[in-house]
């Protein structure tokens, strides 16, 4: 029963992942819906048999929901099949990409930009919208990256990385 409810509801959080313009793949399962944040023109793609856990029952060091967010018209994050998030947050402006069967350990940080940028006068910039702000990051096929990991603008993972 309990696997039944789960397929359920990935089922429904799956449709409504699509009504944001998510494209997923078939066989993802979601506990909890993470959060997105899509420019238009950007893209999130979740590949087959791909799992996000945003609830903390499933995983007792989960703090948060997962976030994918592509914050400008060329953002490009893609979960390749069989991948693994907990309670991460996958922020972009430029593009990043996880290979298969990549496990992302809870709240863990993966930006491929620094958020903000100085300008004169002491003052601030914000990235959202300008992917010039940002690098792509890449992490191979069967990484795990592990709770609380921190992976910045620019990074290359190899496979099987830990």
């Amino acid at each position: 029963m309990k696997l039944f409810l789960i397929h359920l509801l990935s089922g429904i959080g799956c449709l409504l992942l699509k009504l944001r313009g998510v494209r997923t793949g078939t066989g993802v399962i979601l506990s909890g819906l993470p959060r997105i944040k899509k420019f238009p023109g950007a893209s999130i793609t979740i590949g087959n048999g791909v799992t996000i856990h945003s609830m903390a029952r499933m995983n007792p060091v989960l703090s948060h929901h997962a976030c994918l967010a592509a914050l400008s018209h060329e953002a490009r994050i893609t979960l390749e099949d069989g991948c693994g998030v907990s309670g991460a947050t996958l922020v972009c402006v430029n593009g990043i990409h996880i290979g298969r069967h990549t496990l992302i350990g809870a709240n863990a940080l993966i930006l491929d930009n620094d958020m903000h940028y100085p300008l004169r006068g002491a003052r601030w910039g914000n990235t959202w919208g300008q992917p010039e702000q940002g690098r792509p990051i890449h992490i191979g096929e069967g990484c795990f990256i592990g709770a609380r990991a921190i992976i910045l603008k620019g990074v290359t993972i190899g496979p099987g990385a830990v």
